[in-house]
C-alpha cells in the first residue's frame, strides 16, 4: 500500500518506540493519549479488535495506525460518516479525534499544534476525502 504522503511520514523503528509516546503526548499524558487513540478507533470501527500499532512521525507531529488491518470500516453518525478506508487513514482519524479530545481537556498548546500538523498532513493524504468525511 503506497500513499503519496507516506514519504513524509517516518515509521518509528522498534528501538525508538519507547520514546515515542512521552515525546509526542508528554510524560503526563502519554498513557491517556495512547489509550484515547485506541478507544477512538474502537468507537469508530466495529471491525477493530485491538492489535499492534505502528507509530509515525510527520513534520511537527505524529500519528498512530493499527498494523494488523488492511482496511477498516469507519462509522461516525455525528457527521454521517460511513466509509471504508485504509488502516493508515483510520489511524490518522483516531489520532485526530484523540488529540482534539486531549486539547479540550488539558488546554495544551503543544498538542493543539500537533493536531493542526496532522490535519494539514491529512489534507495531502491519498485518502484525504475519507479522512475529512470522518472528522468534519
Amino acid at each position: 500500500m503506497t500513499h503519496a504522503t507516506l514519504a513524509k511520514a517516518r515509521l518509528v523503528p522498534d528501538h525508538d518506540r519507547l520514546a515515542f509516546l512521552p515525546k509526542h503526548f508528554g510524560i503526563r499524558l502519554m498513557l491517556r493519549g495512547e489509550i484515547s487513540v485506541y478507544n477512538w478507533l474502537d468507537r469508530l470501527s466495529q471491525e477493530y479488535s485491538g492489535g499492534y500499532w505502528h507509530y509515525y512521525e510527520i513534520p511537527n507531529g505524529f500519528y498512530m495506525a493499527p498494523a494488523d488491518y488492511e482496511t477498516l470500516h469507519i462509522v461516525w453518525p455525528m457527521n454521517w460518516c460511513d466509509r471504508t478506508m485504509s488502516a493508515d487513514a483510520a489511524g490518522i482519524v483516531a489520532t485526530l479525534y484523540a488529540l482534539c479530545e486531549l486539547c479540550s481537556q488539558y488546554r495544551s498548546d503543544d498538542l493543539a499544534e500537533k493536531y493542526h500538523a496532522l490535519r494539514d498532513f491529512a489534507g495531502e493524504h491519498a485518502e484525504a476525502k475519507a479522512i475529512f468525511a470522518a472528522i468534519d
